[in-house]
């Protein structure tokens, strides 16, 4: 990189040189675009050595050789790739593909950065610096001295760096000049300046970790550069490198200056053979090295007076852009080809016989003569014509223009949509035959019968399945397309008869009729006395048995029967009776219609069973919720009733003395008395021999009760006290 660094420090620094004279380097004396400079080495660099500073000095390098060579050129920013990087670069030096751009102000010239194909993969990079180095002081004179710093990333120019690693270059330049006088060279003598700049670099290569850059490799490096500078070379006219013990590394120096030449003015003659070919001579001015033109028919030329000729009439701009060192200029100027006519023709199908002819003749008809072959012509360019019978025909096209004229033939072969026609035969049985009768020679046929039958023979015949209305399509077709044609046929048979049922609800049934062959009418027998003539009727059995439900369908053809056999099962109703017996054991009666197959007691206290009429014991006094769920194969249904359990001894003279219940037998009113009047908190409960409770309610004393409504049978009436405990019983019944 160093290497690098002092070659553009080579190139860039500018001078002015000075004998026994304080002088100075100005902006004015910058490199202009055009400048071309010859740049050589001399490797065998034993035999110099740097000589003295101090003013008056005379040096004599007149022994270099021009080990190798570079062309410098000085080019306007905008002809250097990637320029957009460097918007305040005042021109580009270029050696072959490395550019390096430059501004120049009044405080003195700066390197911006270089732009060249560091890796060779065919793509530039830009190289900036930041800070940028000043290469040269504005003024400069015999005494002047800087220091300044500069910086570039190499990580920039490449994507083979990723974000997580920086390796970067920055540099320290002490420069002074320390010397004047006479440079002697292979080229002349030279005044000039004499700059000794000191750059130490300080190479790094840094990673990104948690966020921040952390060093992991740093060089530092010293050279010595003595640049001799003169006005004549834009530069330095001799540029020598050491190292820190002052052994020289590297001697380059400007072995050639170009005179600036401007950039070319294009300019050029036409000579018009006559044939439709041109010589195109070059005027263009300020001696240009290159030239490229365009003859504005695709085709282009680098000679300097080259002959075109071109293969179709028109008007055409050609243009000539000449080229030198210093720049290029473009010029451009018309010129008007006149051909004969050259015939050509394509042909659209538009559809059924109709084409369009599209004129592609070249070179500028202007008369055009159609031949369609059919008997038919036109003057037309670009014509329609529609042909009303089949065949291949020779279709012509003749052009005409000022300088000549021209015809050529097609062969057009012409075929017409079919028109789709058939007549239909009834066979009988189902069977029918299908007669082609399309005109314009269809090739193709595609049938389709209306039952999803179909059929590519030319005239089938085709037997239907079932009886119904079927549209019968025939689409006829050949290479110019197709068309189709319809008839409606009806094809009828005896039914067969068919049905499905399905439960819906207890009883409810749904019955689908599936018969084939279009039936018209439907008559149902259920097997229960009930009948319906619905296609798909519901019916509702209101007994549980087994029924034989037949359907007969008919048609105008006949009719068919079929039975099905059904067993109806209706969902039980539960229901049951509860008896009393002594000490809290009841008998439970089941009552439930609809033939249930399995019962579920839930007796309240935990207890079940899984017996038709079960026997239970309860063990402790209380209302208990009696529950029965039955079942069978069409459903399930339960009932619950509260049950009133008493477990002392019905037969206890002191209980029945608690109280008196009169009449007994009783039909109406019923009263009843407690022996001691004054007992508080007495509760009176009745109850039937079914356990359920009948009434409850508080007694002070006496009560009566209306029993009329009741059900005839025994009932109880139980005194409780206020903590619950039995202190009087007594049984009565109720008649009718």
């Amino acid at each position: 990189m160093n290497r690098i660094v002092s070659l553009l420090f080579f190139i860039f620094c500018i001078s002015q040189s000075a004998i026994q004279a304080q002088i100075q380097i100005t902006a004015d004396d910058a490199p202009v675009v055009g400048d071309i400079l010859v740049q050589s080495a001399d490797t065998n660099v034993i035999q110099y050595t740097i000589g003295e500073s101090g003013p008056n000095r005379v040096w004599d390098f007149r022994s270099l050789i021009a080990s190798t060579s570079d062309t410098l050129r000085f080019i306007a920013t905008a002809d250097a790739p990637k320029n957009e990087f460097f918007p305040d670069a005042s021109f580009v030096g270029q050696i072959d593909s490395i550019y390096t751009f430059a501004e120049a102000n009044e405080d003195g010239l700066y390197f911006l950065g270089i732009v060249s194909d560091f890796f060779e993969v065919d793509t530039f990079f830009a190289l900036r610096f930041d800070p940028r180095p000043r290469l040269l002081a504005y003024p400069t004179t015999s005494t002047t001295s800087y220091v300044d710093t500069s910086k570039f990333d190499v990580s920039e120019i490449s994507d083979v760096f990723s974000d997580s690693i920086r390796i970067t270059q920055e540099e320290l330049n002490y420069v002074n000049v320390d010397a004047f006088g006479t440079l002697r060279m292979p080229s002349g003598d030279f005044e000039v300046l004499r700059q000794e700049r000191m750059v130490i670099s300080f190479d790094t290569i840094e990673v990104l970790t948690n966020g921040i850059w952390f060093p992991i490799e740093a060089d530092v490096d010293t050279i010595f550069t003595y640049e001799w500078l003169a006005k004549e070379a834009k530069g330095a006219v001799l540029t020598i490198n050491t190292d820190t013990d002052g052994t020289i590394t590297d001697v380059d120096f400007i072995s050639n200056i170009i005179p600036n030449i401007p950039a070319p003015a294009a300019a050029f003659d036409i000579e018009d053979r006559e044939d439709g070919s041109f010589r195109f001579v070059d005027q263009s001015t300020n001696q240009p090295l290159n030239w490229v033109w365009d003859f504005g028919d695709g085709n282009t030329s680098t000679e300097q007076n080259p002959v075109h000729a071109y293969t179709t009439a028109g008007i055409f701009n050609v243009c000539l852009t000449a080229s030198n060192s210093t720049g290029s200029n473009t010029a451009c100027r018309e010129v008007e080809v006149l051909l004969p006519p050259a015939a050509a023709f394509d042909i659209d199908t538009i559809g059924n016989g109709t084409f369009v002819f599209n004129d592609l003749s070249s070179n500028t008809p202007t008369v055009w003569a159609w031949d369609f072959g059919d008997g038919n012509t036109s003057d037309e360019q670009n014509p329609t014509h529609t042909f009303n019978i089949p065949g291949t025909f020779n279709i012509c096209l003749s052009v005409v223009n000022d300088f000549g004229e021209n015809s050529i033939c097609q062969s057009l072969t012409v075929v017409l949509i079919p028109e789709a026609s058939f007549e239909i035969v009834d066979n009988g049985n189902g069977n029918f035959q299908f007669n082609d009768l399309s005109t314009n020679n269809p090739d193709a046929w595609v049938w389709t019968f209306g039952d999803g039958n179909t059929s590519n023979t030319q005239s089938p015949s085709h037997t239907y399945s079932s009886t119904g209305s079927y549209e019968v399509c025939l689409t006829a077709a050949n290479v110019a397309g197709s068309e189709q044609a319809c008839q409606m046929i009806t094809v009828v048979f005896a039914p067969v008869a068919s049905f499905d049922i399905d439960t819906l609800d207890n009883g409810l049934y749904a019955f689908t009729d599936l018969s084939t062959n279009a039936p018209g009418n439907w008559a149902w027998d259920f097997g229960d006395g009930n009948t319906s003539t619905a296609q798909n009727p519901t019916h509702t059995f209101t007994m549980a048995g087994t029924f034989d439900i037949c359907l007969t369908v008919t048609n105008s053809a006949g009719n068919n029967t079929t039975c099905q056999s059904l067993t109806v099962v209706l969902s039980p109703q539960a229901g049951f009776t509860a008896t009393m017996g002594e000490n809290g054991n009841y008998s439970f009666m089941d009552q439930s219609t609809n033939d249930p197959t399995s019962w579920a007691w839930d007796f309240g206290d935990g207890n079940t069973s899984t017996d038709q009429n079960p026997t239970h014991t309860f063990s402790t006094m209380g209302d208990f919720n009696v529950c029965l769920i039955v079942t069978n194969a069409a459903g399930s249904s339960n009932i619950c009733q509260m049950i009133s359990v008493i477990l002392n001894d019905v037969d206890d003279p002191e209980l029945e003395a608690a109280l008196s219940v009169f009449p007994n037998p009783v039909s109406d009113v019923l009263q009843i008395q407690l022996q001691n009047q004054s007992t508080p908190g007495v509760f009176l409960q009745v109850i039937g021999l079914n356990g359920q409770t009948q009434v409850r309610q508080a007694i002070q004393g006496h009560t009566t009760l209306q029993v009329s409504k009741w059900a005839a049978g025994h009932y109880t009436a139980i005194l409780y006290a206020s903590t619950g405990a039995i202190i009087g019983r007594k049984q009565f019944v109720v008649s009718r």
